[in-house]
């Protein structure tokens, strides 16, 4: 299991309009993907985890598989999750937020590298090199 961050769109996102459940199904289904953004929580493990009847979740699942006209991403008709031939849940946007949150980790990595660089410099210390540069992680 990998970590998953969340993205503060969901805060506007129409996902809040179906209620608690569905939003912690989601959460769950973020929490539980794989590199690839597949899932393999069943509805009647995330019922349980969630403490909620069994029909509860499966209806979370049926909303958030059902078509979304209000949705920011028009992939899949607004759809946040599509069945896989597996049985397993593939989360639609689940490539474009990680691309997001790589670009924003690898500026973030390389305004660290320009500060150490620059305090170095400062110092007198030798400069960071390429097999250094990841030291501080």
């Amino acid at each position: 299991m990998g970590w998953t961050p969340l993205d503060e769109g969901l805060l506007t996102s129409t996902l809040l309009a179906k209620g608690p459940t569905p939003v912690a199904i989601w959460a769950l289904l973020l929490a539980s993907s794989d590199r690839y953004g597949v899932s393999k929580l069943t509805p009647s493990a995330a019922a349980s985890l969630l403490r909620i009847p069994d029909s509860e979740s499966i209806k979370a699942f049926d909303s958030l598989q059902g078509i979304d006209p209000g949705s920011r991403n028009p992939a899949h008709s607004g759809k946040r999750i599509i069945k896989t031939e597996e049985g397993y849940w593939a989360l639609v946007s689940f490539d474009k937020y990680r691309k997001i949150t790589s670009k924003s980790n690898a500026a973030e990595r390389q305004r660290k590298y320009i500060e150490r660089k620059k305090e170095r410099e400062k110092s007198g210390q030798q400069p960071i090199t390429e097999e250094g540069a990841d030291e501080d992680f």
